[in-house]
């Protein structure tokens, strides 16, 4: 019994000291908080359906615009195949096309390179390089070509060799 008598003191203290030492809010105050606890929340939730129109007009666009990306590098990459096709076709046809012709024809059209092709053909098939370190002197033009871990050497705008590194 003394220890529950104890106890009730204890917390009967407790509870007077809370109440004189906290600041009463007043009522306008607690109706300010609530108000602006309420607008956060509302503004975070709720949205007026012009806004949701124009998200969805955004997400729309996003999607249009990637999807036209494709078809472009689609219908690119078809064209590409179209001509190196033709390229391989004629090459084959013309009894004159030396074997390095045929190589060079056939690694075109699969997308590859070979020692033999010009800088540009180089470039049809790999795309720009990442870098291009180049060697001047009176007698040629050398270049190095960085596509990665692999460097495409180019001598007077022809692929002489190639370096990679597995």
């Amino acid at each position: 019994m003394k220890t529950f008598t104890l106890m009730a003191v204890v917390l009967t203290a407790a509870i007077q000291t809370q109440t004189q030492t906290a600041r009463p809010i007043p009522k306008e105050e607690q109706e300010n908080k609530m108000r602006e606890e309420a607008a956060r929340a509302a503004a975070v939730v709720a949205r007026t359906p012009e806004e949701w129109r124009r998200i969805r007009e955004r997400e729309r666009a996003a999607a249009e615009a990637a999807a036209k990306q494709a078809r472009e590098q689609k219908e690119l990459a078809e064209k590409r195949a179209q001509e190196a096709k033709r390229a391989l076709k004629k090459i084959a046809e013309d009894r004159n096309a030396s074997a390095q012709q045929r190589k060079v024809a056939k690694a075109k059209f699969e997308g590859k390179i070979t020692i033999g092709m010009t800088a540009e053909e180089v470039r049809q098939a790999w795309g720009p390089p990442d870098r291009i370190n180049r060697t001047v002197t009176s007698r040629y033009k050398h270049e190095q070509w960085v596509y990665g871990k692999t460097y495409i050497y180019i001598d007077d705008g022809v692929m002489t060799a190639y370096q990679d590194s597995k």
